[in-house]
């Protein structure tokens, strides 16, 4: 997915996060999960994909489950 400003943001499965790859100088900043598998407030299980609301708040499906984790993509999620 890539917002207003040209970021990449990648659901990255395998290591359960999302990384946000900035336009302006490729920099990777990983703003949820990134933790390992889990189910606490920080760690993701699986996301297999993005959205984005009307809020610009990412919505983070995750494989195993039912759930969705929101995060706004300004901010890493903590």
């Amino acid at each position: 997915m890539v917002d207003d400003d040209g970021n990449l943001f990648v659901a990255d499965f395998s290591n359960h996060r999302v990384q946000r790859i900035a336009a302006s100088d490729g920099a990777v900043t990983t703003v949820a999960g990134g933790l390992g598998r889990g189910a606490t407030a920080t760690q993701l299980d699986e996301p297999v994909g993005l959205a984005v609301d009307g809020a610009g708040n990412l919505l983070l499906p995750m494989r195993r489950t039912t759930e969705f984790r929101s995060s706004h993509p300004a901010a890493v999620m903590q």
